[in-house]
């Protein structure tokens, strides 16, 4: 049985969503202007950039979840992970045996 690993898509989001809002916040104090209440611009640019850092750690979350082009999943590759491969007749890892086995 081969155990393949995904990453927690939630501890994803919750990261990124936070990583956004500490950089809404230091974006927010950058661009303050008298026009707009303190606190309304901090809560908006916080909230969309929250937003924005969940989205992009949900896609690198996907991407890190992809399988690997070259990995053991690929049916011409005998493994561990492919005993029905493995495991048939006239195939062996041991060279004597092969040697043996030889016309």
């Amino acid at each position: 049985m081969v155990r393949t690993r995904s990453p927690r898509y939630s501890r994803f989001l919750i990261a990124g969503a936070a990583v956004g809002v500490v950089v809404g916040f230091v974006l927010a104090e950058a661009r303050h202007t008298a026009a707009t209440s303190p606190g309304v611009a901090v809560v908006y640019t916080a909230g969309f950039a929250g937003a924005i850092g969940a989205i992009l750690f949900g896609l690198l979350a996907v991407l890190l979840d992809r399988p690997d082009p070259g990995g053991p999943h690929r049916p011409d590759r005998a493994g561990p992970d492919r005993p029905d491969q493995a495991d048939a007749p006239g195939r062996t890892d041991d060279p004597a045996q092969r040697e043996a086995d030889a016309p």
